[in-house]
């Protein structure tokens, strides 16, 4: 229980909750409503704790799966007339399943679970995938790179932090 309730915890949760607060309302200053390209890339790199070397995965695997989903109306549109709506769903699925864990070995960077994670999240905005594909590419691009590089001088100014007051206790 102590681990949870520390001053260093309490801190770095505050300071990470008010950084993402502002960085949405930076992004809604700039007209952008579909913040959940930028949320993701930082949820991913949460997921990699604080990983710097990771950022080309989560960025490039959210452009790929973005990509994916905004083919979503042209297989639905071009399969649906033989195999019916929903058996060109499954099949749409099917081929991003097929091609996320086939290409993972060649191209891991670009395919992988957060490929599929974004490629969800264009399932569920389907009806607008082909009008907003390219803003929430740069949404999850210049929005996530915004959070992240917040949370990452957060992070790095939480360390230096505590790696002082190491010292000044070691030096006691």
């Amino acid at each position: 229980m102590n681990q949870v309730f520390n001053s260093a915890h309490i801190t770095k949760t505050v300071l990470l909750t008010l950084w993402i607060v502002a960085g949405t309302a930076i992004l809604q200053e700039f007209g952008i409503h579909d913040k959940w390209p930028a949320f993701l890339a930082l949820i991913f790199f949460f997921e990699a704790k604080f990983d710097l070397s990771k950022l080309k995965n989560i960025f490039a695997a959210g452009i790929a799966g973005i990509a994916m989903g905004m083919l979503i109306p042209s297989v639905l549109g071009a399969l649906a007339p033989y195999v019916g709506g929903l058996n060109a769903f499954y099949i749409y699925v099917g081929g991003v399943v097929l091609i996320t864990i086939g290409l993972g070995p060649v191209a891991h960077f670009a395919f992988s679970y957060i490929t599929f994670a974004y490629v969800v999240m264009c399932i569920l905005h389907k009806d607008h995938v082909v009008e907003h594909g390219f803003s929430w590419m740069a949404t999850g691009l210049l929005g996530g790179a915004m959070y992240i590089a917040g949370v990452t001088v957060i992070a790095k100014f939480l360390a230096k932090k505590q790696a002082k007051a190491e010292l000044q206790a070691a030096n006691s």
